[in-house]
C-alpha cells in the first residue's frame, strides 16, 4: 500500500500506474470531495489538504483520501452570528470549499503529468507546477504535460478528460464556481450545460429549472 506520491516517484510504479487507473483514482478522490462537500448529514466538511502524499493506493486499484488532521467542519465555524449577515456567511464557506477545488486541481496535475508538486518547485528553479502546466494546458498541448513514462497513448480520452476537468478547476473564478459534483462528473465527460441542467432536475432547483427553460 503506497501513497500515490510513491507511485509518481517510483519509475517502476508509476510506468504500472495507467492512464485508465489515474483516471479511476481521479473519479474516486473526486467522489470523497463531493461527500465531504455535499453529503455530509451535519454540514460540509473541508480537506484543505489533498495532495497525493495523502492519498493512499489500495491494492493498487483503489483510492482513499487520508490525513484529516486539517479539515474542518464548516457548519462549526461558521455559526450564526447577529452581526453576520447570511451572505458573508456563504462566502467564507465557499472560499473554504474552493481551497478543496483548487488542491484537487493540483491533483489532477500531478496525475497527468506524474510530478510531484511539492517537489516541482525545487527541481523547476522556482516555477510551480500550476504555473509551469497553466499554460500548456490553456493552449491545447496535453502532449507535452503528459508523464512520459506511459507510452500507451490507446487511453487519450481519458487523459483529456482530467485535463478538461483541471481547466475547469483553474476557471473556477468568484461568483462562477463549479461544485465538486460538476467537476467530477466533467471526468466523465459530461457537457457541463447538460450536467446543469441534470443537477437542477435531481435537486429540485426551481431558479435552475426555469432558467433551463424545463418542462414538468
Amino acid at each position: 500500500m503506497y501513497t500515490v506520491e510513491v507511485n509518481l516517484q517510483c519509475d517502476d510504479l508509476a510506468k504500472v500506474f495507467g492512464w485508465k487507473s489515474r483516471w479511476c483514482f481521479a473519479l474516486e478522490i473526486g467522489g470523497s470531495l463531493r461527500y465531504l462537500h455535499e453529503e455530509c448529514v451535519d454540514g460540509p466538511i473541508v480537506h484543505l489538504s489533498l495532495c497525493s502524499a495523502h492519498v493512499v493506493n489500495i491494492q493498487g486499484n483503489s483510492a482513499m483520501l487520508g490525513n484529516f488532521t486539517t479539515a474542518k467542519w464548516l457548519t462549526d465555524k461558521l455559526s450564526p452570528k447577529e452581526d453576520s449577515p447570511a451572505d458573508s456567511q456563504n462566502l467564507e464557506e465557499d472560499e473554504q470549499l474552493y481551497v478543496d477545488v483548487h488542491d484537487y486541481r493540483m491533483f489532477l496535475l500531478e496525475l497527468i503529468t506524474g510530478k510531484n508538486a511539492r517537489c516541482f518547485q525545487a527541481q523547476g528553479k522556482g516555477q510551480s507546477l500550476a504555473n509551469w502546466a497553466t499554460p500548456l494546458l490553456e493552449n491545447g498541448s496535453l502532449s507535452q504535460l503528459m508523464d512520459h513514462r506511459l507510452t500507451d497513448t490507446s487511453d487519450m480520452e481519458v487523459v483529456n478528460h482530467m485535463a478538461n476537468a483541471a481547466l475547469c478547476c483553474l476557471k473556477n473564478v468568484k461568483g462562477h464556481r463549479l461544485s465538486m459534483s460538476e467537476i467530477r462528473y466533467i471526468i466523465y465527460a459530461l457537457n457541463i450545460i447538460v450536467l446543469r441542467k441534470v443537477l437542477a432536475v435531481v435537486r429540485g432547483d426551481e431558479l435552475a429549472l426555469s432558467k433551463y427553460r424545463f418542462s414538468e
